[in-house]
């Protein structure tokens, strides 16, 4: 078929009009051919995935290329699918090459199509062969007593809704020396359980009991929680429809919190109505600047909502720095402190637990839940 197209567009549009029917409609990859199989394409033409890239500002003045013409048909067939379907890969591969990361996420998400980040994640068609139906999270500690001039520290690890994460990244993490000594909630991204069980079954085993396993990130697939399903008439029924499909591999994980990637007090409290089980929300993948006072606070149906008060603009060594920043003098406080993976290694973080303030004390992420409600039903804070 080489040279028979004009332009990469109509190519893509040629092969939905022609094989359409022999295509699985619940499955998409965004990916861009030099990049993002990765040992993955076994995978895809196993499941008669669509498989289809949108160009960037750099990829898009290539021949053949034009990115509005590829949105256009992407847009088209996105609507003719099912909202709520598998969308693996990733919508970025070199700078100005795609449509980004943000770009790509919101484009797809506005149809109902949530990323599964699996770049770089080879031998998906053997490792999704092995059939767990569950995994137990470890035991959680003894939660400290609550003290009214202290600062609870929960530390959340992000990007582990990049399942490539598990697959290597994470495991020297998990193998350090320092794991164990002080409590962490890993951000794990549900769909693992379907694409591989064993890798999730394997950093369950190596758990400690300081350890918590939270949906990362939006929840069973990487959206934008405000612009999710944008395009459709109903959008609070597609939403619901993937807070559904959250909740129940939630379950199936253990899960009691999830991590949305923003999104406003409405569409945290559609979180929080469809898995009534969370302990709490851990929002937002960063500091959003918003203030303590708008980040940490509980939603009208009463579930508490920690937004993320960190970042990594002070590098490997400012943890502490950013949670004395946004805390100042209050007390008790309560802290959802992001750890961005790309930034902090193991030692980082021990060399801030080690060098944190004699009022600060770290908890998992339930721990810091049920601090924060004790401390309402007191009356000690708001």
């Amino acid at each position: 078929l080489r040279g028979c197209f004009p332009t990469y567009a109509e190519s893509l549009q040629w092969l939905w009009k022609t094989y359409s029917g022999q295509l699985n409609h619940h499955l998409c990859i965004y990916a861009h051919p030099n990049t993002a199989f990765m040992g993955t394409l076994g995978y895809d033409m196993q499941w008669r995935g669509l498989i289809f890239w949108v160009s960037g500002e750099k990829d898009g003045s290539e021949p053949g290329a034009d990115s509005l013409s590829e949105r256009q048909v992407m847009a088209q067939i996105f609507a003719s699918l099912p909202p709520n379907i598998g969308m693996r890969g990733f919508p970025w591969a070199g700078e100005g090459i795609g449509l980004g990361e943000g770009g790509g996420v919101e484009f797809c998400g506005g149809y109902g199509k949530g990323l599964v980040c699996t770049d770089h994640t080879p031998n998906l068609a053997v490792m999704s062969g092995v059939q767990i139906d569950s995994l137990t999270p470890p035991p959680q500690p003894a939660t400290p007593l609550l003290e009214a001039d202290k600062v609870y520290v929960a530390l959340t690890m992000s990007d582990g809704d990049n399942l490539n994460t598990f697959y290597d990244y994470f495991r020297p993490y998990f193998e350090h020396s320092s794991h164990g000594r002080f409590p962490i909630g890993w951000g794990m991204g549900p769909t693992i359980l379907d694409l591989m069980p064993a890798v999730a079954q394997w950093y369950y085993e190596h758990a400690q009991p300081g350890d918590e396993f939270l949906a990362d990130v939006s929840g069973i697939a990487y959206v934008f929680p405000q612009t999710y399903a944008e395009r459709y008439r109903d959008r609070a029924k597609v939403l619901a429809g993937f807070l559904d499909w959250t909740a129940r591999y939630m379950k199936r994980l253990g899960m009691a919190t999830g991590r949305p990637h923003g999104g406003d007090n409405d569409r945290l409290s559609a979180y929080a109505e469809a898995i009534p089980f969370m302990h709490s929300i851990f929002a937002d993948y960063a500091y959003a600047e918003r203030g303590y006072e708008e980040s940490v606070y509980t939603l009208p149906g009463g579930m508490p909502v920690f937004r993320a008060l960190t970042s990594w603009r002070h590098g490997s060594g400012g943890l502490l720095r950013e949670i004395r920043d946004v805390v100042g003098q209050r007390r008790p406080a309560f802290v959802n402190a992001f750890v961005h993976n790309w930034t902090f290694r193991m030692e980082h973080l021990q060399a801030a637990v080690n060098g944190r303030d004699a009022d600060m004390v770290f908890v998992t992420p339930a721990q810091l839940a049920q601090l924060y409600r004790k401390a309402k039903q007191e009356g000690i804070v708001k």
